[in-house]
């Protein structure tokens, strides 16, 4: 389990996840789910890199990089409203996680709150706090990339990995999301087709 007390840190990947809060679903219809996926390249294109993910009715799974504190102070500076810039520039200094950690709740608010309105419901729609496991040898990503992949399989969402629309999977064999870090991903298993043979090979209940 991913301990919600682990900092976020610059320059350092991440298998980030989370859960609706009880049994409730995080996407009701497809709509939904391309929101999700347009609101989190929104918040997460200024602080961090997208290796890889996968959206399920009630949970989701990400591989990211955190940015490095410059390059995030780059974006920040861009910011037109100075009040606005200069606090977040001085959270940025101050606890870098805790920055990272808000910029995070200000997506999932976000999402919560035309959620809500769309199904008129009330109350937290993900589990407080977003799970986060650092990713540190280098030989566990592609492991990591599978195993994202295959979770709408594991769970019993999908009986094919490639038949799931809503993870990187088809983006990557076919080049079709720019915002994805697919030549990295392409190169940790040496080529698109040692890519495919890797997640053919996979064992539906491997452990991450």
């Amino acid at each position: 389990m991913g301990n919600k007390r682990v900092p976020f840190e610059e320059n350092t990947f991440y298998h980030f996840y989370n859960h609706g809060n009880a049994s409730d679903n995080l996407f009701r219809e497809k709509e939904n789910y391309y929101y999700f996926l347009e609101k989190y390249y929104e918040y997460s294109t200024p602080i961090a890199r997208t290796y890889a993910y996968c959206l399920m009715p009630n949970h989701f799974h990400f591989f990211i990089q955190i940015k490095g504190k410059a390059e995030i102070e780059a974006y920040l500076e861009k910011i037109k409203d100075q009040e606005r810039r200069l606090k977040r520039l001085k959270m940025l200094d101050e606890h870098f996680s805790n920055f990272i950690s808000s910029w995070w709740a200000s997506f999932f608010n976000a999402y919560s709150k035309a959620f809500n309105k769309m199904y008129k419901r009330r109350g937290s729609l993900f589990l407080e706090n977003v799970q986060r496991k650092p990713v540190l040898k280098a030989d566990y990503r592609k492991h990591l990339v599978r195993y994202i992949h295959k979770n709408a399989v594991v769970h019993g969402f999908t009986k094919e990995i490639h038949h799931w629309p809503f993870s990187s999977y088809n983006d990557i064999i076919y080049n079709s999301d720019p915002r994805l870090l697919r030549e990295e991903v392409i190169s940790w298993f040496g080529g698109l087709q040692p890519f495919l043979d890797f997640h053919a090979a996979a064992e539906d209940g491997e452990d991450i």
